[in-house]
């Protein structure tokens, strides 16, 4: 029952931030005929091919909108069996004026102002390097690379050991990541050497920076272990029911 009404309070309060996008969106809708858009209000439409922001804000407009009629129906059948259709899901069974449009003119506001900032990484020697499948990223252990392999299969954004302040101290965890239909960012600390003394102490250190930092598990901040990484499975159903939930 605890597991309804924290559903349900989710559903709400995202709502009220869709709401609040929603009030500051423009007016109308998408039309596309041959290579032109048009914004199109009632029965007027103004030629807007020129203007990308614009048709970006129209884009990122019927997802959100899409986005609070899938809450609005869950609400509305809290015992039943929710629709979980992911932004990237929704996108996809949009019509081809929408589909047509690079991913980017979904994105959350503050997708684009956490792409825009820099980022410092962690610049300590890697002993071996795995890089992920389409050679982008490089990561100090097989584990990570799995993680991001697959965290690029889910089209999401992420800095891998790239510098964070918490509390006063600087740490680097292995994947910053956001979320960049919703904005909602997480840390994803994958802990492979537990049965080392040092390294199992300063795992311990590190949960606990964290959470009196203001992260909570399942929440903001994921952690994992080599029992993780036996199988696909399990990470992703952690990307799928944590960072695009």
């Amino acid at each position: 029952m605890q597991d309804i009404i924290e559903g349900i309070n989710k559903i709400k309060k995202e709502l009220l931030t869709f709401e609040a996008e929603l009030k500051n969106a423009p007016f109308g809708h998408l039309n596309r005929r041959g290579k032109f858009y048009y914004q199109a209000v009632g029965r007027k439409e103004i030629g807007i091919t020129k203007n990308p922001t614009l048709i970006g804000r129209l884009c990122r407009k019927k997802l959100v909108q899409t986005m609070s009629e899938q809450h609005l129906e869950n609400l509305a059948n809290p015992l039943g069996t929710y629709k979980s259709k992911t932004p990237l899901e929704m996108i996809r069974s949009f019509s081809k004026t929408y589909q047509n449009l690079p991913l980017t003119y979904y994105y959350h506001h503050e997708t684009h102002k956490w792409l825009e900032k820099k980022v410092v990484t962690n610049q300590y020697p890697m002993q071996t390097g795995f890089q992920t499948v389409n050679g982008s990223i490089t990561t100090r252990s097989k584990s990570e690379s799995i993680i991001a392999n697959l965290l690029q299969k889910y089209n999401l954004l992420f800095h891998y050991d790239a510098e964070l302040a918490l509390g006063g101290k600087t740490k680097f965890p292995d994947f910053q990541i956001i979320n960049p239909f919703t904005g909602k960012t997480f840390i994803w600390e994958h802990f492979g050497a537990i049965n080392q003394p040092r390294y199992e102490e300063a795992m311990h250190e590190k949960i606990e920076l964290y959470a009196k930092n203001g992260y909570i598990i399942g929440e903001n901040i994921i952690f994992t272990f080599e029992i993780d990484i036996m199988t696909e499975d399990r990470i992703k159903k952690i990307i799928e029911e944590i960072i695009l939930s």
